[in-house]
């Protein structure tokens, strides 16, 4: 992914203090693009959140276990021995973790991607580039599986 692709500004120049903004969170962003992260990190601090990155699986975890974060923005297809969907799975699974956000980020879409992702621990798939209403709304309200209805969140 290239930097362009992390977050389209389909709402460029709205004030970050405006009404509604969503309240300040923790976010961490995993994810093996330099760029993506950078990217996504430097619009949340703007938009006044906390913000940790880590480039892939494991430090991810490693991260969050410190700075426990209240969303994160996980990629799915990661390089390494680790990808989104088994990071989802691993903090599902960690105490400490396993009731935060955990979104699903990816240039790839589909039945299928949404099922796995679900599955593994997600509480939302996203497709790049993410829309920066799309990332407030997030911010503003993080989903949860549960609130999707249905069986979409169970395992």
């Amino acid at each position: 992914m290239n930097s362009s692709e992390a977050v389209s500004s389909d709402t460029a120049g709205e004030p970050t203090g405006a009404p509604g903004a969503s309240p300040t969170r923790k976010v961490l962003v995993v994810d093996d693009s330099h760029d993506a992260r950078s990217i996504l990190k430097l619009l949340l601090t703007k938009l006044g959140h906390e913000t940790r990155t880590a480039e892939d699986g494991p430090t991810g975890i490693a991260i969050s276990k410190d700075f426990q974060p209240e969303i994160v923005l996980c990629d799915l297809m990661m390089a390494g021995g680790m990808s989104g969907y088994a990071f989802a799975k691993a903090a599902r699974a960690e105490g400490t973790l396993e009731g935060i956000c955990i979104i699903a980020v990816s240039g790839w879409d589909g039945p299928d991607y949404e099922q796995q992702a679900y599955a593994a621990g997600f509480d939302r798939l996203l497709k790049k580039p993410l829309g920066l209403s799309e990332l407030q709304a997030i911010l503003q309200s993080p989903p949860r599986r549960n609130d999707l209805g249905g069986s979409k969140g169970e395992n």
